[in-house]
């Protein structure tokens, strides 16, 4: 694993995570009849118009647009879904199907959800990640369990995570983001299949860093979990590991996002950021360790912030009145301004567009406007912008 998170999207943003999709009105009986351009999620009628999901993985990106799935960028481990391992830059539709709701994108590892709520992945399944209850890694679509009430799933580093109806928290993969499981686990193992976390609790977001993980129950408590040499756990200390959910300080937490080896979330507005900060990428400036915090630390006076989305070493987060602001490291352009030491406090970027989701890879950026125009920009090696080419953009670029 090379360690980053992906930060999949929300219409609100890493949104945490809880897709762009909106979750739509009741369906009109138990068996989810829905209208020409809707789709069925779970129990509820979904319209499917345009771009629903997104989601950027370290190197790759994926996004659901008219209910088709397309994945572009690095694909060395299958995870683009396309049935091999060749780079691809520009989007290419996965499979043949109209049926995707929601997205994820990783390290090397995608998971999808398919209408009414059947869970897909691909891609490096070393750690079991895939939840197909093996470790071989797949570069097509396979089906994870018989669950069809899946209503959100979320991939990170070597571990995936999801939300079935009612709230209930299921996980898979190395257990640095897994040890809520049933029993102590003393030596990392390998969960190859879907295990539910916290048995009798039930959450309403999870956010799946490079070794760690965060969850919102659904009392709004914060609770983190996993590696924890960065302090990127927020609970006040440095140790090698919390073996189970620990609380996180506060109350009414709406958003939270994990990345490679930081944290930021979201409460009654404000945004705090934790974890390592060498690239500024916390929004703050603690003298103590240079840049970064053990514990949620504020960014920013402003208490109006809709959602917050972690990458590799910068961040970005979604204001009430939909402007975009970023921080952290930009080497690479993944601030969406020409490459400078890093932004060290939240920096409006493209004052004359108004966003409804934003996603981060490693050291790239993608983002969907009001007017459902999505936008790429930082780092292209891979091809992961997705404009056929492997040159860099420094600006948001709209991409087809």
């Amino acid at each position: 694993m090379r360690g980053v998170l992906c930060a999949m999207v929300v219409l609100s943003a890493c949104t945490s995570q809880v897709a762009i999709l909106d979750r739509g009105s009741a369906a009109d009986d138990d068996h989810c009849m829905c209208d020409d351009g809707q789709l069925c999620a779970v129990d509820r009628c979904v319209d499917t118009a345009g771009i629903t999901s997104l989601s950027a993985g370290y190197r790759h990106t994926c996004r659901v647009k008219d209910a088709a799935l397309e994945c572009w960028g690095e694909n060395r481990a299958g995870q683009l879904g396309l049935g091999d391992a060749n780079e691809r830059m520009s989007p290419v539709r996965v499979g043949d199907g109209s049926s995707w709701l929601e997205v994820s994108a990783a390290e090397e590892h995608t998971c999808a959800i398919a209408s009414p709520g059947r869970l897909y992945c691909w891609g490096n399944n070393m750690s079991g990640q895939l939840g197909t209850r093996d470790q071989a890694s797949k570069n097509a679509p396979r089906r994870v369990g018989t669950f069809d009430d899946f209503l959100h799933v979320y991939a990170g580093g070597d571990s995936t995570c999801a939300l079935r109806a009612g709230g209930a928290m299921y996980c898979w993969g190395a257990t640095g983001q897994l040890l809520a499981g049933p029993g102590d686990i003393e030596t990392p193992v390998i969960v190859d299949e879907p295990i539910e976390v916290v048995a009798g609790s039930t959450f309403r977001e999870v956010s799946l860093g490079a070794s760690h993980a965060c969850a919102i129950r659904q009392d709004r408590a914060l609770f983190c979990w996993g590696q924890n040499g960065d302090g990127q756990l927020g609970i006040g200390m440095i140790s090698d590991m919390a073996k189970s959910p620990t609380q996180v300080a506060g109350e009414r937490w709406e958003h939270v996002a994990a990345g490679q080896h930081h944290t930021c979330g979201i409460r009654d507005g404000a945004l705090f950021c934790w974890g390592r900060g060498d690239s500024f990428e916390l929004g703050i400036i603690n003298n103590r360790r240079r840049n970064s915090a053990f514990a949620p630390q504020r960014t920013g006076d402003a208490v109006d912030w809709a959602s917050v989305a972690v990458g590799g070493s910068h961040s970005c987060a979604l204001n009430d009145a939909k402007r975009l602001f970023c921080w952290g490291r930009n080497a690479e352009g993944q601030i969406g301004m020409t490459p400078s030491p890093p932004i060290e406090a939240p920096a409006t970027v493209d004052q004359n567009k108004r966003f409804k989701a934003i996603t981060l890879g490693a050291a790239h950026s993608c983002a969907l406007d009001t007017g459902q125009t999505m936008y790429c920009w930082g780092t292209n090696d891979e091809g992961q912008l997705g404009f056929g080419d492997h040159m860099p953009r420094m600006m948001p670029t709209a991409l087809d």
